[in-house]
């Protein structure tokens, strides 16, 4: 029989989770959710901090990433091209771009209606936030730095 999904349940699997892979972690006190810090390769130097979230109510879990380059006005279209190109190639999951503040979002939500909110959720999340930032981060970035074009980006 399958428990009910509540904040606190999936709080505590996921912080066995982060606690047996030894990730540094913080609770959030406003809302049911942690926030935690992961380098995507041994080269980075500055890792990524990342957001999960629980919702009680529709039963969601939301994982999201701000990604640490800050575009400005000048960028607007090309970074819209870009996260959509990038959301085109996604099965699960979502670059967002805020244009008024310039930055990039990805994120993952699952609803756990008909599924248990387990360690295995919490893998598949993190697994694919990862491989998928690995992915697009560097794209974004050289994107930002003026390194890589849009058409460059697109290929």
């Amino acid at each position: 029989m399958r428990e009910p999904f509540s904040k606190e349940r999936v709080l505590s699997v996921l912080c066995a989770l982060l606690n047996k892979r030894e990730i540094r972690y913080e609770r959030l006190r406003k809302r049911a959710g942690v926030a935690f810090s992961l380098s995507l390769s041994e080269e980075e130097a500055s890792p990524l901090v990342f957001h999960l979230m629980i919702d009680e109510n529709s039963r969601q879990i939301r994982l999201y990433c701000l990604l640490p380059d800050r575009f400005g006005p000048e960028a607007v279209a090309d970074v819209s091209v870009a996260a959509a190109a990038a959301n085109f190639a996604l099965a699960h999951g979502c670059f967002d771009f805020l244009m008024t503040e310039g930055i990039v979002i990805f994120e993952l939500v699952n609803t756990c209606i008909g599924i248990e909110a387990d360690a295995g959720l919490f893998d598949y999340l993190l697994g694919l936030s990862v491989a998928t930032l690995s992915r697009y981060a560097p794209l974004f970035h050289g994107l930002h730095e003026g390194t890589l074009g849009v058409q460059a980006f697109l290929k």
